[in-house]
């Protein structure tokens, strides 16, 4: 056992790795995934990217909602929140009521919603909660030093989060973190996203969006991996340089 103040040894930081980061999911995110019936390929890419995956009650009261007025299945969710192990569900703890810090700070997220107007809403309303939810998990997690990054793929979501200087993950980052870990081939990943697009038509198509955007991350992989590998000395420097 080391002493207290002193530095850890090799073998007790060996034994105390960095926490997992946090990828805190919101409605849209799990609703497209779900309906489409591809929920385990979405559990998938954040477990490769070793993401722990959380689920905010709030957030999967509104996708219940949502699916229960579209008619979609999402069944499959249901069966990852029994088995407890991918899907995680967090709460902040009396949302409604006592001044915790996680009410207090939810109530300064909410009034700095792009869908206030005047500054006031109403603490009742469920309007956008999902969303303010999802970025006040967020804003917790980095204050107590963990990374943590938010599912949101609405545009005004998006904007709340950045107020917040918490770092959103879209469907179109899945896909790219998908290919960049060997589990979908381009073809497939394309496939995949289309299935995405019959549940929700505000997607950017596949060219307007991700084929170019795939070109570039492979291209930057691509020379990160040349300049990884390019020999020392006057010759790397003489062939950077054409």
């Amino acid at each position: 056992m080391n002493k207290e103040g002193a530095e850890p040894t090799s073998a007790e930081a060996a034994a105390d790795p960095a926490p997992q980061p946090l990828n805190i999911l919101d409605a849209v995110c799990v609703l497209y995934f779900t309906a489409s019936g591809q929920l385990s390929l979405l559990v998938e890419i954040l477990a490769a990217a070793n993401y722990k995956i959380l689920l905010p009650t709030e957030v999967l009261k509104e996708v219940r909602d949502k699916a229960k007025r579209q008619r979609w299945n999402i069944g499959a969710l249901d069966r990852y929140l029994h088995q407890g192990a991918d899907v995680r569900i967090i709460e902040i703890p009396e949302i409604s009521a006592a001044q915790t810090e996680a009410a207090i700070l939810l109530a300064q997220v909410r009034s700095r919603h792009p869908n206030v107007v005047d500054g006031r809403t109403a603490a009742s309303s469920s309007a956008d909660l999902g969303e303010c939810v999802v970025v006040t998990h967020g804003i917790l997690a980095h204050r107590r030093g963990l990374a943590a990054v938010v599912a949101i793929d609405d545009l005004k979501g998006q904007t709340l989060a950045r107020r917040h200087q918490v770092t959103c993950f879209t469907i179109e980052d899945a896909f790219s973190l998908a290919l960049e870990h060997g589990l979908l081939d381009t073809l497939s990943a394309r496939k995949a996203y289309e299935k995405l697009r019959r549940y929700g038509d505000s997607l950017p198509t596949w060219e307007a969006e991700l084929k170019s955007r795939l070109k570039r991350e492979r291209a930057a992989r691509k020379r990160a991996a040349s300049a990884t590998n390019a020999p020392t000395g006057g010759d790397a420097s003489e062939s950077s340089d054409r």
